[in-house]
């Protein structure tokens, strides 16, 4: 299990790094709006989803769910982080402006 850890940690590194040298090399606008919108919110994302998971999992620590339930789960972890990330986001561009005036 620790090497199954330990692969799937550096695949994604190596994967974040190709991805990010890629995107230096893209020109189509289309592709570079989708990727300009996943990074500005990529950081919030990747300090909220662990806690939002545990969170919005604890309150069905309990319950089978089926696949449609855990689909539903799913959708609704999605939501809340992106939409926290959203709040978060918008929370610290305002508080970068307060303290850089």
């Amino acid at each position: 299990m620790k090497r199954a850890v330990l692969f799937g940690n550096l695949a994604a590194y190596n994967i974040f790094v190709v991805l990010c040298y890629i995107g230096l090399k893209i020109t189509l606008q289309t592709i570079r709006n989708i990727t300009m919108f996943i990074s500005k919110y990529s950081y919030f994302i990747f300090l909220l989803h662990h806690y939002t998971i545990v969170e919005i999992e604890s309150h069905f620590a309990d319950v089978v769910l089926d696949k449609y339930g855990t689909g539903v789960v799913y959708v609704l972890c999605w939501v809340v982080i992106l939409g926290l990330s959203k709040i978060m986001y918008i929370l610290n561009k305002k508080s970068i402006a307060f303290f850089a005036n």
